[in-house]
């Protein structure tokens, strides 16, 4: 195949400004599709749709694709017109305070049933004070306080009469009633003990007495706050079937009466009096009765589309408070614990879907684990206390009740994270959907609009100004930059995104109203400027000769080859000097670099298949081994890849023919064991670097790049490259074999062997073949001579040997 030249139309795909169907951004709707991915919003659609368990969706792509903006987007408008889910509450558990128990309501319902129960604490107290302070209480604890004072008054009069006929006298002393003697000669003794019986006898009567009242007085007191507290219940009682759903109504009814009973046992703490330790523990008793709205779904229309970006486990399953709300002395700590929950995202997301990032859950180990507990299990449990010095501490936490988990996660991260996850063998049984984002989608028209319109979603979001029809070509050039392709946009729209705000700030800054072609060329150039302090300091040692890089002239077994430093940020091309040395030995290929061990498999693997290619091209008759060695020069940093294949071939047959390649070109291209050039990656970097080396040195108009034809499409060339291009002053090369490079680069045929297994005169393979041939012949003959000058040697050192056996009596046979 002959060598192509490129045209300036060919190093860069060109956006007619003039075909887009608006005059600017903002004359376009708004969208939220997901552009560019009709598979992967496919497989989400599936994923989303299907409610079976364990299908939680994986969601595969490169960093920068917008995946989760747009899968929010597209999920937020998938789901309107879909039911909010409920709301969700935790009460006390007056049977065991340690275990708080969860309420499902009707969306909307959870502050309305606090506020409710809030109220009612407030009537509370104020209804049974003054039902204790009413006459007609006031009249019934007074009979049975006079029934007491009667009994003890009747019971006092019977025991004096006794202790008068026995001798004895009641008197009051300050530790009760005292036995005094009538006269001043003591009773029998039998006498006082009749009395002492009989005063204890009085004393178990009195407290029989006293118990039957304090009872009296409790059925009195309980038959009144239940009189009182069961109108305040039944007006919220009353609100339960717009509270909850029927299936939720026997729970909240059975927490309502619980709640009343638990009242009406603790009516001690209610009574009327206002010191200050009362007044404490009547506020901790009422947080007993108050409702920790959990789950707010109120502003909700459609269900819930949550994004966490620090998936921990108490921010995925909830925490509970360090501090537990305030109680007072001689009341249980625990009574209000229910108060100090906390929610999680999965109780925020639950009855919706909850999008997580992959590269989170695998950093952080323990959040996986509460994940995957929690999605196997189909409820949330709240598990970290958010304060682990209490537990050391041997404080008592609750352990809440789950709630029942209806959740669709979402992860988001990249192929290899993916097939990582894939090692933990829940992952599988709980993310059977999975759908794929491609970092490119084909240049038609229909995407070169969505780009528009994602410059156009920009300016809603963001404020950034509208774009003109050049400026949004502009961005369309760049987006088959970013992917390498004329034929492809990039979908990073991180990146698209961030020179959008970048050529808009520039726009602004030069007063203008919309964003032109030249903004987003000041934006472009300006990221280059700050980003390129490196590489204008590698090219400075370049063009101070410092590090030796020939763009003139011709030189034997010395080849510019094209290198990309890649700082993650920023990327740049430079080229490498690529030498090879020949010698009269059969060793074959070394590569010095390998050696000390600067490269890696591709590289390794580039170098096998130069050696295949060449053995299978020039030993058919006989073994033919090209021996030599080759190294980037001044270069000490690991080589990755094998896109200087090409280029190493050059030099070695360079250095073997002792013909001279011209400096004045560059080349880049891998190999296969049939001589076809391939693909390689990055070529507009690498085409740009050696063009900057060429013209900070001065363009001469025979300088150039050599690509494989293959790399033709993915030509995405900066604008001053292109003018170089169309003005002759510059040149791109494709070539699709590497005989296509020879005849290029040593101006002579490469050849190929004819009917009779040899090589045409005059061609390249031809000379080097002869080359290697005179070669092998010297080697063989300088093997002959160095046999037959041993032979002598050989003898004696046998002879030796044999009577050095002899001498130490050892058997000779075999030797």
């Amino acid at each position: 195949m002959p060598v192509h030249r490129l045209s300036a139309d060919q190093a860069r795909r060109r956006c007619n400004a003039d075909s887009l169907a608006f005059e600017t951004t903002a004359d376009l709707p708004l969208s939220d599709d997901i552009f560019g991915q009709p598979r992967g919003v496919e497989a989400i659609a599936f994923g989303i749709g299907i409610a079976a368990p364990g299908y939680n969706l994986f969601v595969a792509g490169p960093i920068g694709s917008g995946r989760a903006t747009a899968i929010e987007r597209h999920l937020q408008r998938i789901t309107q017109g879909n039911t909010a889910p409920a709301d969700w509450v935790y009460v006390s558990n007056f049977a065991d305070p340690l275990r708080p128990m969860p309420l499902r309501l009707r969306q909307g319902q959870a502050r309305r049933l606090a506020a409710l129960v809030d109220a009612l604490i407030e009537q509370v107290l104020m209804r049974l004070q003054r039902a204790f302070e009413a006459p007609a209480y006031q009249q019934a604890a007074g009979e049975i306080a006079a029934r007491v004072q009667q009994a003890q008054e009747a019971l006092l009069t019977r025991l004096q009469a006794q202790a008068r006929t026995l001798g004895f006298e009641l008197a009051a002393a300050p530790s009760g009633l005292q036995i005094v003697p009538q006269t001043a000669q003591l009773p029998q003794p039998s006498r006082e003990t009749q009395i002492e019986s009989a005063l204890q006898l009085a004393a178990r009567e009195m407290r029989q007495v006293e118990q039957q009242a304090r009872q009296a007085l409790e059925q009195l007191d309980e038959q009144l706050a239940r009189a009182v507290l069961t109108d305040l219940f039944q007006e919220v009682l009353n609100q339960v079937e717009a509270l909850a759903e029927p299936e939720d109504q026997p729970a909240l009814r059975a927490y309502l009466q619980a709640a009343l009973d638990d009242l009406i046992a603790h009516l001690r703490w209610l009574k009327p009096g206002n010191d200050e330790a009362l007044t404490a523990q009547r506020q901790a008793l009422f947080n007993r009765y108050r409702v920790n709205v959990f789950v707010d779904n109120s502003a909700l229309d459609r269900p819930p589309v949550l994004v966490e970006d620090d998936p921990t486990p108490a921010s995925l399953t909830g925490r509970i408070e360090p501090s537990l709300p305030p109680t007072a002395e001689g009341m249980p700590a625990l009574w209000s614990a229910h108060l100090s929950l906390r929610p999680g995202a999965l109780h925020r997301a639950n009855g919706g879907y909850l999008i997580l990032r992959a590269r989170h859950l695998l950093d952080a180990p323990e959040s996986w684990q509460a994940l995957k507990r929690s999605l196997l299990r189909r409820t949330v449990v709240i598990r970290d206390t958010g304060a682990p010095f209490l537990a050391q501490a041997g404080v008592v936490l609750p352990e809440p009740q789950p709630i029942p988990l209806n959740v669709k996660v979402i992860l988001i991260g990249r192929l290899g994270e993916y097939w990582t996850m894939r090692y933990d063998e829940d992952f599988c049984d709980l993310f059977k959907a999975y759908a794929e984002f491609s970092d490119t989608m084909p240049r038609t028209p229909e995407n070169e609009h969505a780009y528009a319109l994602f410059l156009r979603r920009r300016h809603e979001d963001e404020g950034i100004l509208p774009f003109d029809r050049s400026g949004v070509a502009a961005i369309i050039e760049h987006g088959s930059r970013l992917a390498e392709d004329q034929q492809k946009l990039s979908t990073r729209f991180a990146e698209v995104a961030d020179l959008a705000r970048e050529a808009s700030f520039f726009a602004v800054r030069n007063g203008r109203k919309l964003v032109t072609a030249a903004d987003v060329k000041t934006a472009l150039t300006q990221r280059h400027q700050r980003f390129s302090h490196y590489e204008e300091s590698t090219r400075e040692q370049v063009l101070r000769g410092r590090h030796f890089i020939a763009t003139s002239g011709s030189a034997c077994g010395q080849v510019n080859g094209l290198s990309v430093y890649d700082l993650e940020e920023y990327a740049f091309g430079m080229p490498v000097r690529i030498t090879a040395r020949s010698y009269l030995t059969r060793e074959g290929i070394t590569d010095i670099d390998r050696e000390i061990g600067l490269t890696d498999k591709t590289h390794d693997k580039g170098l096998a298949i130069i050696k295949s290619y060449l053995s299978g091209l020039y030993s058919v008759e006989q073994s033919l081994v090209l021996s030599a060695n080759i190294v980037f020069e001044q270069s000490y940093a690991s080589h990755e890849g094998d896109s200087a294949s090409c280029a190493m071939i050059i030099a070695l047959l360079s250095v073997v023919t002792g013909l001279p390649v011209p400096q004045s070109l560059a080349i880049t291209g891998t190999l296969d064991q049939l001589g076809n050039v391939r693909r390689v990656g990055s070529v507009n970097t690498k085409i740009e670097g050696f063009f900057d080396i060429c013209k900070a040195r001065g363009l001469t108009r025979d300088q150039g790049v050599v690509i494989p034809t293959a790399n033709v499409e993915d030509l995405m060339l900066r604008e001053d490259v292109v003018q170089a291009v169309a003005e002759g002053r510059f040149h791109l090369f494709a070539v699709d074999h590497i005989n296509d490079l020879i005849e290029l680069m040593f101006k002579m045929p490469a050849g190929e062997r004819g009917a009779d297994g040899r090589f045409p005169e005059g061609s390249l393979h031809a000379r080097v073949e002869a080359i290697l041939r005179e070669v092998n012949e010297r080697l063989d003959g300088q093997r002959k001579q160095q046999g037959e000058e041993s032979k002598p040697r050989q003898k004696r050192r046998l002879s030796s040997l044999l009577g050095w056996l002899r001498r130490r009596g050892q058997p000779s046979a075999g030797i």
